[in-house]
């Protein structure tokens, strides 16, 4: 439980699994960690203390307490839907989720031919100071952030063609955030067409990871070249006027027109009550550069923890591939040679045919691999023909290089009985974004039912005492003596606590029927055996 609750401990797990060096920091600056962590992690690589930096947040909601908290200082939404921007704004809704992106410097991301998403353009955080209330939000610091990030890196705001904003749904806290967008986007003529949006409205408010959720969101949009609409979206909030000013919403998806030449571009923003603000500005990707796509045969390898995994993995791979018809074969067997770990449990199939390959992986799927399709579970057994390890990298080198399916396949062999392979003498290819990795479903939790174990309780003899007047008597059942009551709100230990309307108050009741039973039971019962009473 000490690990399990501390907050330091979230960003250092991934370090410690993955067996990361850099540097590792948990960040909490409430509704904004999460853009606040993205923008720290690109201050990192520029400063080159990382080449690669994973940033994001997580928001799980395992108890009643933040409920309980909100909806005492009424934040939260009594219909249970985010009406962002909306006459109906009324509070927000909790949601859960987990969010990452992986962050590398562009040029090095363009060398090492990775699937880019988006570019990050621009981005930053600061605070909002001494406001009315150290909760209540800074519409001059908020527009303050947006301009220092618009100068800073150069970015002019009539570029921004859509803004994810944080808009929680409240019905003052929208009205300031447009306030403060209005300000910052000054000058921006009316007809520059920029939509407006949160994705609270389709997913409730993640807390920690609401700022990675509306990155995530943006970042979409920009792949696609289409801006999605505001859901829960009737009228508009009478203290939000967008009158004057480059803003709209839509309440359907339309598609994202260019601007000329220019990159379409996205703004993010994210604040915390804690009063700390983050603003992304994301850029769609680059077109990939033009390689030219290699003839076969190629070879193809796969690895998992176990057996059980990897026919999971080779199904999942399947029906991906069958669902992509131009998908490019080199670069498939080039990002799984260069960009996966290999375990104990593989599979190595040469091919020369998309057909090929499909039935290699139907087949393992199903438990019965081909001949000519080699799976092992690492029975290190790869170098039994050779002198040394390094006399048979140097063959498989060879081999590698000859591209012919026989050699392939022996290499192929010789990986999946766990000889490492050096696949730089491969011609360079692009990377995929292919489906990750089947981790087995095992649940961590207490099912019902469960029970931590105990002693069996103790038995409990029903001593000669006269009856309580908020006690019937007791009854044996079993081993253990329960108790009960009936009322009918008319017993005088009762009537001084019944409101106007004669609804009971059971919390001034509870404790002293439990008190009664208690003491019925003989005195020696302890709390845990209360639970039957």
């Amino acid at each position: 439980s000490l690990l399990g609750s501390s907050g330091s401990i979230l960003a250092a797990r991934m370090s410690y699994l993955l067996d990361l060096r850099g540097p590792s920091l948990s960040i909490d600056t409430a509704c904004s960690s999460s853009l606040v962590a993205i923008a720290e992690a690109c201050e990192s690589l520029i400063a080159g203390t990382c080449d690669m930096a994973l940033a994001g947040g997580a928001c799980v909601l395992i108890g009643p307490k933040m409920f309980i908290d909100t909806s005492k200082v009424a934040m939260l939404s009594k219909d249970g839907r985010c009406f962002t921007f909306d006459a109906r704004a009324n509070g927000f809704v909790p949601g859960e989720g987990v969010g990452a992106v992986l962050l590398k410097r562009l040029d090095d991301a363009l060398r090492d031919g990775d699937p880019i998403r988006a570019v990050l353009r621009g981005w930053g955080a600061n605070q909002d100071g001494r406001t009315n209330g150290i909760t209540a939000p800074n519409p001059q610091a908020q527009t303050a952030l947006m301009r220092s990030v618009q100068a800073r890196f150069a970015i002019d705001p009539a570029t921004i063609g859509l803004v994810e904003c944080h808009g929680t749904g409240t019905p003052l806290g929208d009205p300031i955030e447009i306030e403060g967008l209005r300000d910052a986007f000054h000058g921006v003529p009316a007809d520059a067409d920029c939509r407006i949006g949160s994705v609270k409205s389709n997913i409730g408010h993640c807390l920690a990871s609401a700022g990675v959720a509306g990155a995530l969101k943006a970042m979409l949009a920009l792949e696609q070249a289409e801006r999605p609409p505001v859901v829960n979206f009737d009228s508009l909030n009478p203290h939000i006027s967008l009158e004057g000013t480059p803003f709209a919403l839509t309440h359907q998806a339309e598609p994202w027109p260019a601007k000329g030449s220019a990159p379409r571009r996205a703004a993010v923003s994210s604040y915390g009550f804690s009063g700390t603000n983050s603003h992304l500005v994301l850029e769609e990707a680059p077109a990939p550069a033009h390689r030219s796509a290699t003839t076969g045969p190629w070879l193809l390898v796969l690895s998992a923890r176990d057996r059980e995994r990897l026919q999971d993995y080779a199904a999942g791979l399947e029906r991906f591939v069958a669902a992509h018809s131009d998908l490019d074969l080199g670069a498939l067997a080039h990002t799984l040679q260069v960009g996966r770990t290999a375990f104990a449990s593989r599979l190595a199939v040469a091919f020369a045919s998309r057909e090929d390959l499909l039935r290699a992986l139907a087949a393992v799927a199903a438990g019965r691999p081909l001949t000519g399709v080699h799976v092992s579970d690492g029975d290190r057994s790869a170098t039994a023909p050779f002198e040394t390890d390094a006399e048979a990298r140097a063959l498989v080198a060879r081999w590698l290089a000859s591209g012919e399916m026989d050699r392939l396949s022996r290499v192929g062999e010789l990986w999946a009985k766990g000889l490492a392979v050096d696949w730089s003498v491969l011609p360079p290819q692009g990377r995929l974004r292919l489906p990750g990795y089947p981790f087995a479903r095992e649940r961590y939790w207490v099912e019902p039912g469960e029970t931590a174990a105990s002693a069996a309780p103790a038995t409990v003899s029903l001593p000669s005492l006269q009856p309580h007047p908020m006690l019937d008597g007791g009854k044996a059942q079993g081993e253990i003596a329960r108790f009960s009551v009936a009322l009918t709100g008319e017993e005088p230990s009762l009537t001084s606590h019944l409101s106007a309307d004669r609804r009971l108050v059971l919390g001034l009741f509870l404790p002293e029927l439990a008190r009664a039973a208690l003491e019925r039971a003989g005195g020696n019962a302890t709390m845990a055996e209360l639970e039957d009473y």
